[in-house]
């Protein structure tokens, strides 16, 4: 039996084929930052501001592309059409037919791309390098716009650095590690021994500074502490402070068999 009928794109999670947007916020929160997932949930909204999402909100402004490009400025014509946008995608040459890349509407473009399975020429997973591009693409237009610079730091070094950052560390530290439960407790000295203890703390590194401290003989007694604020200055400097001030602490007192 042979249907009959156009073929087209269907949602897979959809039992009717349409597009859903509950699925399609899962999408976008697999393979990205939370900025970028945030980023493409506002295109799959249709709401990112392009001058055609502007103009259907009231504000009197040109409908072209602000690039210099005699074409409405769409989402899909930022992220992909523009052909500043399209020289973009072509050196990364996506691991999609091109028919499907450049031919398939915003929605299912965004699907399509963001559950791929395939990897990119750069051995990272195109899932992952996708959003990060589309996200470069419109840090891009906007400093190009905003700041009137014709020239802007290599997109694709950017896109590449960022979304090489996310595969081999982002990704890694997302994932489950078993815990592992460490009780933490003090032991008092040896008879006739006493114990120093000191810590900081700080507002920045570098920032404002203080540390203290305190002596407790074998008994778990306090014998004497002391605090104060050290200045401005790094944590480490910060904690070497505080056991110089413990010592001489130590000293003043007499004490001679310490454990620091």
């Amino acid at each position: 039996m042979v249907a009959s009928g156009v073929d087209r794109i269907s949602w897979a999670s959809s039992p009717n084929g349409e597009f859903d947007l509950k699925e399609a916020y899962k999408l976008v929160c697999e393979t990205t930052v939370p900025k970028i997932k945030c980023f493409l949930w506002q295109c799959l909204h249709k709401s990112i501001p392009s001058r055609e999402f502007l103009i259907a909100r009231g504000l009197n402004i040109p409908l072209s592309c602000p690039l210099g490009y005699n074409e409405v400025e769409s989402i899909i014509h930022i992220l992909r059409d523009c052909p500043q946008a399209r020289a973009f995608w072509d050196s990364f040459s996506p691991p999609l037919p091109p028919n499907i890349f450049y031919g398939t509407n915003l929605l299912d473009w965004l699907r399509i791309n963001c559950t791929s399975h395939q990897r990119s020429s750069f051995n990272i997973p195109w899932s992952y390098l996708f959003p990060f591009s589309v996200w470069c693409l419109w840090l891009r237009r906007n400093k190009v716009i905003f700041r009137e610079s014709s020239t802007c730091k290599s997109v694709m070094k950017e896109t590449i650095s960022k979304a090489t950052e996310f595969a081999f560390l982002g990704v890694n530290e997302r994932a489950r590690h078993p815990q592992t439960i460490i009780q933490v407790q003090w032991f008092s000295p040896l008879q006739r021994w006493f114990k120093l203890n000191t810590d900081r703390s700080s507002s920045g590194n570098l920032g404002r500074v203080g540390g203290g401290g305190i002596i407790r003989n074998s008994h778990g007694e306090c014998v004497n502490g002391f605090a104060r604020a050290i200045g401005y200055t790094t944590s480490v400097a910060a904690e070497l402070w505080a056991l110089w001030d413990g010592i001489n602490l130590c000293i003043d007192l007499n004490l001679i068999n310490v454990i620091i």
